[in-house]
């Protein structure tokens, strides 16, 4: 591959590059459908496009540039539906047809609400099922959040745990699930049913969603079928400062227009974790889920389970993957989320295998057979492909149709589309928003992954890259980049927030370690992490920088910088008191946890009890043993801090307070932060002060010839320090 000479993935090219969504087919599989976005630091304006791609011609077509369209999607095999938000708080819903969507496109109903989280299902009588989550007042009706009165007092009181979650406080009002049905006309175009919404949830306490805001897309967390809903939400019945769990429930409907008939919760005996990915097969007799058995986030991992529907009997059979016809070793992979095929016999599943996040076919056309044993061992098939899988879905609903659309990306490459025959595997790639990386002046050769020993008798992968214009007989500064988690890994798949491209074209070699409790190196390398925080985990770094150092002549270990966050950031703390803290010019730390006990104020404070394996009160030496607070007489490293106010996963004192004791020890420091961010640094200027101030800081202990350091936004100059001497 030939990358043009004139490139260089510079932080302003990543903010300014265009980010494309996933792909997603029509319901014949003719078009595609997807959203593209684009900034200009000039006008410092995003421009946003709604695209469709003739999967028969490669064609793309422009259907819409106006940014007021939220949740595009499709409707039928030529049209699209929208939301568009309106005056007072309301939602409109608005409908096109392939072509422009100002030329032909209606308004099909108003909603008195704010709403998201929608989905649609074509019914046979030729309606539209429609859903959506909405606030709920405490009599169950709809709640629109500008028809309420201001209070005289902003105070705020709680009797539960559930006082914020991710970036947000809980109101009064809850999340509900609402339905109802677009009516198709005699000429062909719908209206929004006249009869009164139904709240799904009105004669339970249940929420949806189940936090106060969605981190990810609630999408995956609701199905619907032509007479029923299927969705997951926290289990009201369970105290959440006790235990952190979620259910799934079916709610049987006789149809989209009158209350549900029956709301059941699917139990499933030793299974009291949580439930995710809840899927309708094509024809609705089945329905296909992830449960853990227990709460315990870091120690378990999801099965994957089939629920046959017989009249009013519900068939569970745990669909259990191995490796082979030959081999049955367990998968030892934990999916995070499936889908049905189009003839209903085949399973589609996400799951992370060694750094990649990878799609794997999983047969179940015999599940019945297996209804006595109650678990049914099948052959679990990845399909191949560079990088990592971000979406897929089946290419249309025709159950003759067994190809897929597949979206992928990688560390160099922000976004391919591509066609796979899952019998033949055949790939028919037909798009690639970076041209197959080449306009972000990148390439694959710079990828590649290192397996050393770890700190006990196990294999360590980590991920290595190097700058494109890389010179074999030079040596280059190493950026050590630290995961979040710990129950993640770095994947060979692209990022706009932790981009190791972007550290590579500055000049460095960037290694990513996947250490003890990354996913996707089997169950027990990621249950091991449990109270081990700062044990075999750091261990586990601590034996990747050596082996970096013996073994890769081409990386200068004296001019090193260590980054991480959230767990990384815990991480970077924890090293700035130990031995290996001395081998870095500098650490970053954003969004990291400083001392064990204070993370009792995070939004999720059951799981930090879980993965130290007590509460504070049970094993105070437990959390205090790999407290990086008890160490800061070790700390000597340059230190940077990011912090953002809306980060109530990690609160921003945890940022605050070792920025302070760097200043009281006398340790060159920085602190920055973002008063309107969360645990995610988003917005594109943010963002781009954030990788000027990362990389000026890392450049500066590096001596790298880069992004240069500026000057402290919100400090006074030093001549206006002096004029008030």
């Amino acid at each position: 591959m030939t990358i043009k000479s004139n490139i260089k993935l510079t932080p302003e090219l990543l903010i300014t590059a265009p980010r494309r969504s996933p792909a997603v087919p029509s319901p014949d599989g003719k078009y595609a459908l997807y959203t593209v976005s684009t900034y200009s630091l000039e006008s410092h304006t995003e421009c946003k496009e709604v695209r469709i791609v003739d999967l028969g011609t490669d064609t793309t077509t422009l259907f819409s540039d106006n940014d007021a369209i939220l949740a595009p999607q499709w409707l039928s095999s030529d049209k699209l539906l929208w939301l568009k938000k309106a005056e007072g708080g309301k939602t409109e819903i608005w409908i096109g047809t392939v072509g422009s969507a100002s030329k032909n496109s209606y308004r099909a109903g108003l909603i008195d609400a704010a709403i998201q989280n929608i989905k649609i299902r074509e019914l046979p009588d030729g309606n539209i099922a429609l859903a959506f989550s909405a606030l709920a007042d405490d009599n169950g009706a709809l709640h629109n959040v500008e028809n309420t009165e201001k209070p005289l007092s902003s105070a705020r009181e709680y009797d539960t745990i559930l006082v914020r979650f991710w970036d947000a406080y809980f109101a009064k009002e809850r999340g509900s699930l609402w339905y109802t049905v677009l009516k198709k006309t005699s000429s062909s175009t719908y209206k929004l049913s006249e009869t009164p919404l139904v709240n799904a949830l009105a004669s339970t306490n249940i929420d949806f969603p189940s936090g106060v805001v969605d981190t990810d897309s609630m999408n995956g967390s609701v199905d619907l079928s032509d007479n029923g809903i299927i969705l997951v939400s926290r289990d009201p019945a369970i105290d959440m400062s006790k235990k952190l769990t979620s259910g799934i429930w079916h709610i049987t409907l006789s149809s989209y227009t009158e209350a549900p008939q029956k709301i059941q919760q699917i139990r499933i005996p030793g299974f009291a974790g949580l439930s995710s990915s809840p899927s309708f097969s094509q024809d609705g007799k089945k329905i296909a889920l992830l449960m853990t058995k227990s709460e315990d986030i870091g120690a378990d991992y999801n099965r994957i389970f089939v629920v046959t529907l017989i009249n009013s009997v519900k068939v569970v059979v745990e669909v259990i993957p191995v490796r082979g016809q030959q081999n049955s070793k367990n998968w030892g992979l934990s999916p995070s989320s499936l889908f049905w095929s189009s003839d209903s016999t085949v399973l589609y599943v996400y799951a992370e295998e060694r750094g990649r996040q990878k799609l794997w076919k999983i047969p179940t056309k015999n599940a019945l057979i297996y209804s006595v044993t109650k678990t049914m061992p099948v052959v679990a098939t990845a399909f191949p492909g560079e990088g990592s899988v971000t979406a897929a879905h089946v290419l249309s609903k025709d159950p003759s149709e067994k190809r897929l659309l597949i979206n992928r990306s990688s560390l160099v490459d922000s976004g391919t589309f591509n066609i796979i025959d899952p019998d033949t595997n055949h790939v028919t790639p037909f798009s690639s928003v970076s041209g197959n990386a080449l306009e972000l002046g990148l390439k694959n050769s710079q990828v590649s992954e290192i397996i050393f020993k770890g700190d006990g008798d196990y294999d360590v992968q980590a991920w290595v890259m190097k700058p494109a214009e890389f010179d074999k007989d030079k040596k280059y500064p190493l950026a050590f980049l630290i995961h979040g988690g710990p129950a993640g890994a770095w994947g060979n798949a692209w990022s706009t927030r932790w981009n190791p491209a972007v550290w590579a074209e500055q000049g460095y070699v960037v290694v990513a370690p996947n250490p003890t409790g990354s996913t996707g190196f089997g169950y027990e390398f990621a249950a091991a992490v449990k109270g081990e925080w700062g044990g075999r985990a750091y261990g586990d770094l601590v034996k990747c920088f050596e082996y970096v150092r013996s073994n890769l002549s081409f990386v200068d270990t004296e001019r090193a910088v260590a980054a991480g966050g959230s767990y990384g950031g815990y991480m970077v703390n924890w090293i700035a008191g130990q031995p290996l803290g001395r081998q870095f010019k500098t650490l970053i730390c954003h969004d990291g946890i400083f001392s064990s006990p204070s993370m009792l104020s995070s939004d999720v404070p059951l799981a930090l009890d879980e993965d130290m394996g007590s509460h504070l009160w049970d094993s105070q030496e437990t959390w205090d043993k790999y407290n990086p607070a008890r160490f800061t007489h070790n700390w000597k490293t340059p230190m940077l801090f990011i912090h953002s106010d809306k980060d109530y996963r990690c609160p921003v004192t945890e940022g605050l307070a070792p920025y302070t004791v760097c200043l009281m020890k006398g340790i060159p420091s920085r602190f920055l932060n973002f008063p309107d961010e969360n645990h995610f640094v988003l917005q594109r200027e943010n963002s781009l002060r954030w990788y000027k101030t990362v990389l000026g800081w890392a450049n500066k202990y590096a001596g790298v010839d880069g992004v240069a350091l500026e000057p402290a936004l919100t400090e006074p100059s030093k001549s206006r320090r002096k004029l008030h001497h």
